[in-house]
């Protein structure tokens, strides 16, 4: 797909004015704390992530990845899994100013001092995800079977435990486009040197999951990352689908 001048100042123009009804929204929200209306916050939701998928897509690799946490926070709030507060919304709507900066002047992205409210809306998703490990139940051994979920990715440790490759089963489409991004972020977690996703049975990827291959390659680039991922066993579909979203660094021979 080729990124065009025009399609880049589409993409900012409706973002823009996506940003101004996720603000009125929010502020609608804070007025409204003791009683939020459910399709206020799934409007707010789908805002965000329509502007995450849009970045990825024009390669507006920044904008992506700052949504794609702003999403992750506001997909807690819409399942009530982290309560709504107004140091929360006041934060979401300072991660809207700094959206609306970096769309309306591209060129100085790096400049924008939006590390301090990224840090903040990954701390309070890490620390909802630590809580729940911490009371997650836990199962016998040979009872694991059972409560396994069937869309999740086969794991394969190599026998020096340095490397950890992630096989799925089939496309990467809801559920297994969910689960699969849990293994990726369980395996950076765990700091393993070297994670393979190999995709030998994958034929289709959603927006969610080829956003967050952008995302990774975005990360890798600017050193973020630790862990080196390697993609591998791509079918020819997908190779061409993954080199016009300049996704070339995450290729490697089986």
């Amino acid at each position: 797909m080729e990124i065009t001048q025009s399609l880049v100042e589409e993409f900012i123009t409706e973002s823009l004015e996506k940003l101004d009804q996720i603000e009125i929204d929010l502020l609608e929200l804070e007025k409204t704390m003791d009683n939020p209306q459910q399709d206020v916050i799934d409007s707010i939701f789908r805002g965000i992530h329509s502007i995450k998928g849009g970045a990825g897509i024009v390669r507006l690799n920044e904008i992506s990845s700052f949504s794609h946490a702003m999403e992750d926070m506001l997909k807690l709030m819409r399942t009530r899994e982290i309560q709504l507060s107004i140091d929360r919304i006041d934060l979401l709507l300072a991660c809207c100013d700094i959206v609306k900066k970096m769309l309306n002047d591209t060129s100085q992205i790096d400049s924008i001092d939006k590390q301090p409210y990224y840090d903040r809306l990954v701390n309070i998703v890490n620390s909802h995800e630590s809580h729940q490990k911490e009371n997650e139940p836990t199962f016998e051994k040979n009872d694991k079977s059972s409560h396994a979920n069937k869309n999740s990715p086969q794991i394969i440790h190599s026998e020096n435990n340095d490397c950890i490759i992630i096989q799925p089963d089939n496309s990467l489409l809801d559920d297994s486009s969910q689960a699969f991004y849990k293994q990726i972020m369980q395996a950076i977690n765990d700091q393993k040197p070297l994670i393979q996703i190999d995709l030998t049975h994958v034929k289709d990827i959603d927006p969610a999951t080829l956003n967050l291959f952008l995302i990774l390659s975005h990360k890798i680039k600017i050193n973020q990352l630790r862990a080196k991922i390697h993609l591998i066993h791509v079918s020819k579909n997908l190779e061409l689908l993954f080199k016009t979203m300049h996704l070339d660094n995450l290729f490697h021979p089986a």
